[in-house]
């Protein structure tokens, strides 16, 4: 009784503070001791990428010099939620050296963001207020037209920093927000003057707003099938060759997380022979066979690909598949599979891994690949505004990763446990409708104790921990407070306040969670958990916010 008496007072106590407005956090990331959960991606044949400089206590990125072919590096923040729709802003600290002579600025350094993970723009100047970009980058790489950092920094041999700030603007409720520091090369040299390294270099990033940091399981490390060989039906008038598609890791694609594409032109892409130009090369020609040998009988669950080129409507843009085994021969296709799965979603975008799994897996030894159509759009010259090209038929890369064994909890089978599987999770118990595939901690029942284990044992957090963060904190109050269900009998899953499977969101949840004792006692399996007597002390830690007009503001600040 005294538990739920002290519960409501919470509940009532976060009621009116989220009423008041959102959680203002700040993030801070000073890199002292290490690179915080930033990660670097590269494009083209990146000579010195973005790296956690210790020494410096700050990721730097020097860039490459007469590599031949454009290169860029991305230095990615975490990803953030947003709480609400007050703004947020990016400051950071840092000096560059970037290749400008001849008054053109032939690389340069920008910022780009990310929104509920689509594909990353350029923010403009006009979103700086104060240390923004000092022209337009002229050089042929990615920021080619694009208004960026170049030249050298104020006090750079120095080793001094300046202060940027961006207003990023507002958002909605929900969505994600990530910020990638993008240096752009093109095929020569790079600092300025010739040779000046680092390129560029931040020492400290910071963001305030409604934000909560999501901290998300690594996807998976894949291995990939050697393939032993591979063939195509227009190899006599090929100009590229077909041996381009199989390079593999390490020299067709990285070899870690997100595989993006490294190999590039004559050496690392296959094109077809042109109809003429324009035209579309499936009213000329038929259509590509490609016959793949892994060498033996193999498990496969997927094909993956890389594009041909975004500039260029001649890629690969569907196709379909057909399997053979050791047994079968490499002429026997359909013989003992008769599974034949057809793709019609391909991507042109040469440097992204894209993954096209199969209904069910195969075992097989030959892959024969059939391509179906380009992305010709008549009349083909761009003369009215569809990309250009057509007339022949190109792709980067084939590769087929080993199936990846189940992870127990993953129900969208994207190999890693996040809100989207216990959002589920927490429907599905909510029906009360037996399901061996929910009941996760194998009890032969499905009720709020598969909650419980999803979230402490698999998860490894704690409930009522909203945004999956590792944390049970303020900002998970804000978020299913925001959301507006507590206590009116609406539909609710677990990111939106029901933590024990009832189906809604209202003061049993609380009592669920702040028994399971997370609240503001940091990760899972690192603290020791408080007696449920000196609970009240949590309600306590609501009113020590500080208000802001109709603002709750917090402070979090990572030094490593």
């Amino acid at each position: 009784m005294a538990l739920r008496w002290w519960m409501g007072a919470v509940v009532i106590l976060v009621s009116w503070l989220a009423s008041c407005g959102s959680a203002q956090v700040e993030f801070g990331y000073d890199f002292a001791i290490d690179g915080q959960g930033f990660s670097v991606v590269n494009q083209g044949r990146m000579e010195d990428p973005w790296s956690y400089d210790v020494d410096r206590g700050a990721w730097s990125v020097n860039g490459s010099g007469g590599v031949g072919v454009p290169t860029s590096s991305g230095l990615r923040t975490p990803v953030f939620q947003v709480q609400s729709a007050d703004p947020v802003t990016l400051s950071f600290d840092h000096r560059y050296s970037i290749e400008y002579s001849d008054d053109i600025r032939w690389d340069g350094a920008a910022v780009m963001i990310s929104v509920n993970g689509d594909g990353f723009r350029h923010i403009g100047n006009q979103q700086f207020t104060q240390g923004g970009y000092v022209g337009t980058i002229e050089g042929n790489n990615a920021l080619q037209g694009f208004q960026g950092f170049s030249n050298f920094s104020a006090g750079y041999f120095d080793l001094r920093h300046i202060h940027s700030q961006i207003n990023l603007g507002a958002f909605e409720l929900g969505d994600t927000i990530q910020l990638e520091f993008l240096g752009a090369w093109d095929e020569f040299s790079r600092g300025q003057p010739d040779g000046t390294l680092p390129n560029w270099e931040i020492d400290s990033v910071r963001f305030q707003g409604p934000l909560s940091e999501i901290t998300t399981t690594p996807p998976p490390q894949l291995t990939f099938y050697p393939i032993a060989d591979i063939s195509v039906s227009t190899a006599d008038t090929d100009l590229w060759s077909v041996n381009n598609l199989i390079q593999g890791p390490g020299e067709g694609f990285q070899t870690d997380h997100p595989y993006d594409r490294l190999a590039d032109g004559p050496f690392g892409v296959w094109v077809t022979q042109s109809c003429g130009f324009p035209c579309d090369y499936f009213g000329t020609y038929d259509s590509p066979v490609i016959t793949l040998d892994l060498g033996s009988d193999v498990e496969l669950s997927e094909i993956d690909l890389w594009g041909y080129s975004p500039m260029n409507a001649s890629g690969a843009a569907a196709f379909e598949l057909q399997f053979a085994t050791d047994a079968d021969g490499e002429n026997g296709f359909g013989n003992s599979i008769t599974y034949r799965p057809t793709f019609d979603n391909v991507s042109n975008n040469p440097e992204l891994r894209q993954a096209f799994p199969f209904d069910q897996n195969v075992i097989a030894r030959y892959v024969q690949m059939t391509i179906t159509d380009n992305f010709f759009v008549a009349p083909g010259d761009g003369s009215q505004g569809e990309t250009p090209g057509g007339e022949r038929i190109g792709l980067g890369e084939i590769a087929f990763p080993l199936p990846l064994a189940e992870l127990l909890g993953d129900f969208n089978r994207n190999g890693q446990l996040d809100i989207a599987d216990v959002d589920q999770l927490t429907q599905f118990v909510a029906t009360g409708i037996p399901n061996v595939t929910f009941d996760v901690n194998r009890d032969n029942q499905l009720n709020s104790a598969d909650i419980a284990f999803w979230i402490n044992d698999l998860a490894e957090t704690w409930l009522g921990d909203s945004n999956l963060d590792g944390r049970f904190d303020s900002a998970d109050l804000v978020q299913v407070f925001t959301v507006g269900k507590f206590e009116t009998g609406q539909s609710a899953i677990y990111s939106e306040g029901d933590w024990n499977g009832d189906g809604q969101f209202n003061s049993n949840d609380f009592v669920t969670a702040f028994t399971n004792g997370g609240y503001d006692n940091g990760l899972a399996g690192q603290v020791i958990v408080p007696e449920p007597q000196s609970a009240w002390w949590l309600a306590a830690f609501l009113i020590l916010f500080r208000r802001n007009g109709r603002t709750v503001t917090a402070y979090f600040w990572k030094a490593a």
